[in-house]
C-alpha cells in the first residue's frame, strides 16, 4: 500500500488538537466554578424558606387551638416545636417556640376616652403571637414570625 502525504494530513486532522483541548477545559472549569459559587446562596435560601413554611405551619395550628378554646380561657401560653413543626414536651428539644401573650383592643377614639371598660371590651381579645426560631448551630440570628390575633367571643354574657 502506497500513503500519499495528504492522505496523512487529512487522517491526523479529525482529532482536536491541544489548544482546543485547553481552552474547552478552562471554559468548562469556569462554568463550573461559577455554578459551585451559587450553591451555598442556593442552600440557604432553601433553608429559610423550609423555616418560613414550618413557621407559617406551627402558626395556623396555634391560631386553630385559640379559635377551638373557650374565649375566658384564651391567654398566655408557650408551646415548644421541633424542626418540622410537630409539638414536644421540652424546651430543650424544640427548635421553634411559639408564645401567645394578650394584648389590649385599641379603638379609633379609645386613647381620648378615660372611661370604665365597656360591653365590647368584654368581648373581644387581641392576643399576639410569636413564632421564634431557636438559633441555629452557627450562631445565626433568632429568627420570628409575629402577628396579632382578635378573638371575638361567640357565647351571650
Amino acid at each position: 500500500m502506497k500513503f500519499s502525504p495528504v492522505h496523512l494530513i487529512t487522517r491526523f486532522r479529525r482529532a482536536f488538537s491541544l489548544v482546543e483541548v485547553t481552552l474547552a477545559m478552562g471554559i468548562v472549569g469556569f462554568a463550573a466554578a461559577t455554578v459551585l459559587a451559587l450553591l451555598p446562596t442556593g442552600l440557604k435560601s432553601l433553608r429559610n424558606s423550609i423555616e418560613q413554611t414550618v413557621e407559617s405551619q406551627i402558626s395556623q395550628q396555634i391560631t386553630s387551638d385559640i379559635l377551638q378554646t373557650p374565649f375566658i380561657n384564651a391567654g398566655t401560653m408557650i408551646k415548644y416545636y421541633d424542626n418540622e413543626g410537630f409539638p414536644v414536651n421540652t424546651p430543650t428539644e424544640a427548635i421553634f417556640t411559639a408564645e401567645v401573650t394578650p394584648g389590649t383592643v385599641n379603638y379609633p377614639g379609645s386613647d381620648k376616652l378615660t372611661s370604665l371598660p365597656t360591653p365590647l371590651d368584654r368581648s373581644l381579645k387581641m392576643l399576639r403571637v410569636r413564632v421564634t426560631n431557636r438559633a441555629s448551630i452557627k450562631g445565626d440570628a433568632r429568627l420570628q414570625t409575629s402577628f396579632n390575633l382578635l378573638l371575638a367571643r361567640r357565647e351571650k354574657l
